[in-house]
């Protein structure tokens, strides 16, 4: 039976033995992992509740510090952010165009696999729309020149300027192969419109941002 399956009584009777007959195995461990978790530390004479770990002095065998897998994008976690990217100023939606839609905001460039998913969103904390009016949230694709596709709406059916709450949208995708900048963009329908975006603080609108993580 390996020694980490040993119950807390097998290990206490292995190293008595160890001691009964002056013996000391070069090959026992400083510090090790109870079954239940617990780290217990040789003493000399018998396994105690470790204390202080010198975590510099571990040794994890097989094991991947988060710094030497955090360029990888694969082997990073599910949540991971790659990228967060805020806009601290209103944004004045005034094309007509899809094609030619107002950028909001703009992602940094980041490099992808072609086979890792990826989860953008997008925030506002406020969106005013024109009298009678549509504003229309785009994902677009900076490196293809393309649209991914629309990922909010807002419709005012009164003949005034109305003023709404907090904009989100996220759209699940796995880009293509290489570096990859995507931006949040915006046309309206009617009259212009406003996506709003401040730096905070007392009165003041927070910044509006995108953000991708991995999905």
């Amino acid at each position: 039976m390996p020694i980490g399956d040993w119950s807390p009584d097998q290990l206490r009777r292995f190293v008595q033995s160890l001691i009964d007959t002056k013996r000391k195995s070069p090959e026992l461990p400083s510090i090790m992992v109870s079954k239940i978790g617990d780290f217990l530390q040789f003493d000399g004479l018998s396994w105690v509740p470790a204390t202080k770990i010198d975590y510099s002095k571990l040794i994890l065998t097989g094991s991947i510090k988060y710094s030497d897998m955090s360029t990888v994008l694969a082997d990073r976690p599910i949540g991971d952010v790659l990228t967060h990217d805020e806009k601290t100023s209103d944004t004045s939606v005034t094309s007509t165009a899809e094609a030619l839609s107002n950028t909001i905001v703009n992602s940094s460039s980041i490099t992808y696999d072609g086979s890792t998913a990826v989860m953008i969103e997008f925030f506002s904390p406020g969106v005013q729309v024109g009298a009678s009016a549509q504003l229309v949230i785009l994902l677009w694709d900076n490196t293809a020149n393309t649209e991914v596709g629309r990922i909010a709406s807002y419709v005012n059916p009164v003949a005034s300027t109305h003023n709404y709450g907090s904009i989100y949208g996220k759209f699940r995708l796995t880009p293509a192969s290489g570096a990859r900048v995507y931006s949040v963009r915006a046309f309206r329908v009617t009259a212009n419109g406003t996506v709003a975006a401040g730096t905070g603080g007392t009165g003041a609108n927070v910044p509006a941002f995108i953000r991708i993580t991995k999905a």
